[in-house]
């Protein structure tokens, strides 16, 4: 009946937010990323607001239930809110940090003893720093996997003294499905990393 397909439908679309921001366990749900994948699906995807509610609507309903019979202590998707009509449309501009910009941004990170979405500093830090030099966004960050990285190997320019790839470089190749673009084109894009996150990830695996 009617019922049937309301739970079918909630389930479906729970599903669909859950694995658009990478969330597999009670831990990964963040209200601030499913917030976001939400929005960008009404600005760059098409959504209909009325959708978008939906969507929320179903990501919320199954957070409650699980508060309601006493399974988690606290609802962390709370803050996820409707949409008015019309607010889809409202394109917010966006453009790229500044060099300076994103040093700020890092040393405040450094400098903090917060903890944000149940990630620690030194985790934000790496976050950020994946997205600034490889473009992946928020979920795609979160849900990186050491399967993906193809690591290279890194020697000291004889001449210059500097660091550089020997043979190919460290690469990332998620699967075509982890990340926007490669939804849109169905291919895996692989990301050549360049030797300051290399250095990093190798201290992070």
């Amino acid at each position: 009946g009617s019922d049937k397909e309301h739970a079918g439908d909630t389930l479906r679309r729970a599903r669909k937010v859950f694995a658009g921001v990478s969330a597999r366990v009670w831990g990964d749900l963040d209200a601030l990323e499913i917030e976001s994948w939400l929005g960008d699906q009404t600005c760059d995807e098409g959504w209909s607001v009325a959708t978008r509610n939906h969507h929320a609507n179903s990501v919320k309903q199954f957070t409650r239930w699980m508060v309601n019979c006493e399974r988690a202590q606290f609802d962390p998707l709370r803050a996820v809110t409707r949409w008015g009509a019309g607010k889809g449309k409202q394109r917010r501009p966006r453009r790229a940090l500044t060099l300076e910009e994103c040093r700020s941004l890092l040393r405040a990170v450094e400098e903090s003893d917060r903890v944000i979405g149940h990630c620690s500093p030194a985790t934000r830090w790496m976050l950020y720093f994946i997205a600034m030099l490889t473009g992946f966004r928020h979920g795609e960050c979160r849900g990186l996997r050491v399967a993906w990285i193809e690591f290279g190997t890194v020697v000291r320019d004889p001449e210059t003294g500097g660091l550089v790839y020997d043979g190919l470089p460290t690469r990332i190749a998620p699967p075509a499905n982890a990340t926007k673009a490669g939804r849109k084109s169905g291919r895996i894009d692989v990301i050549v990393v360049p030797i300051e996150l290399h250095l990093r990830l190798q201290e992070h695996v």
